[in-house]
C-alpha cells in the first residue's frame, strides 16, 4: 500500500495519475520542486513534511481507489496464477500494485469483482454479516425443485466442512436458473451448496455484494470508480 517515506517516482505515480515512463520523462524536464528546488532523481525518498511542487501547485496525497470490475471469464484474482492472467489487470491504474480484490471469483465465474486500495474498507466488506449479502445468478444442470431450495435456505452439510453453511435467499428464475445470496465465502460455496443438493452449476454469474450492484453499464472487462454512496454505504456491524 503507498504510505510515506517513499521514493518520489512512485509518490508522483501515485498522486498524479501517471506511468513510471511518463514521471521519468517529468523529472528530466526540471518540472518538480522538493522544497523548493528541482528534483530530478526519482529514487529520492520524502518525508511527510516535505513538499512537492508540480506547475506551481502542492501535489497532495490522492488517497485510495475503489473499483467495481466486470470480471469475464478466464481471469482470476491471483496475481501469481501461471494459467490465467489477473483481473486487476483489466483496470488502467498506473500503481495498480497497490489495488487488491475484495471477495474473489473463480476463472470461469462472471461479474462483479470490488477492487480498492483501501485494506481496513475491503476487510469490511469480506467479514460476515447479515446486511452483507453476495448475490449470484446461477444455471444448473436440472431443474431445481422446491425441496432443493428449501435446503439451501436452511443451510446445508459441505464436504469436510465442520458447520453447515449459514442461510441462503433464492428466488427461482426458471426451472434450471435461480438467484442466490449468501453471507459467507467459503471455497467454491455456491458450486458445493448445490452440488450438497444433488445439482450441478453450469455457468455462475454475481450481480450483487452488499448494496453495490454490477453497473449495466459494464461490459465485460469494463470497470469505473464506485460513487461515495457505494464507498460509505458498506455496513459496519449486525
Amino acid at each position: 500500500m503507498f504510505s510515506l517515506p517513499c521514493r518520489l517516482d512512485k509518490y508522483l505515480c501515485h498522486n498524479l495519475v501517471l506511468t513510471r515512463s511518463q514521471v521519468k520523462t517529468l523529472l528530466k524536464s526540471s518540472e518538480i520542486l522538493l522544497d523548493g528546488d528541482v528534483c530530478k532523481f526519482g529514487k529520492q525518498i520524502i518525508t511527510q513534511e516535505q513538499v512537492v511542487t508540480y506547475q506551481g501547485k502542492h501535489i497532495t496525497h490522492r488517497g485510495h481507489r475503489y473499483y467495481q470490475l466486470n470480471k469475464p471469464k478466464g481471469w482470476v484474482c491471483d496475481r501469481d496464477n501461471p494459467h490465467y492472467p489477473c483481473a486487476i489487470d483489466l483496470i488502467s491504474d498506473p500503481v495498480a500494485d497497490e489495488l487488491q480484490v475484495v471477495g474473489r471469483l473463480d476463472a470461469d465465474t462472471t461479474g462483479l469483482l470490488l477492487i480498492s486500495s483501501d485494506g481496513k474498507w475491503s476487510q469490511l466488506v469480506r467479514s460476515p454479516n447479515q446486511n452483507k449479502f453476495k448475490t449470484y445468478q446461477v444455471e444448473l444442470s436440472q431443474s431445481i425443485s422446491d425441496a432443493q431450495i428449501a435446503q439451501l435456505e436452511q443451510g446445508v452439510e459441505l464436504n469436510a466442512e465442520p458447520k453447515p453453511t449459514l442461510p441462503a435467499h433464492c428466488k427461482r428464475l426458471n426451472d434450471n436458473q435461480i438467484e442466490i445470496s449468501i453471507q459467507e465465502g467459503r471455497y467454491h460455496q455456491v458450486k458445493r451448496m448445490f452440488a450438497a443438493v444433488g445439482n450441478k452449476v453450469i455457468s455462475l454469474h454475481r450481480c450483487q455484494i452488499a448494496h453495490i450492484p454490477l453497473d449495466p453499464n459494464l461490459k465485460p472487462s469494463e470497470s469505473r470508480l464506485l460513487n461515495e454512496a457505494e464507498i460509505q454505504g458498506i455496513p459496519t456491524s449486525k
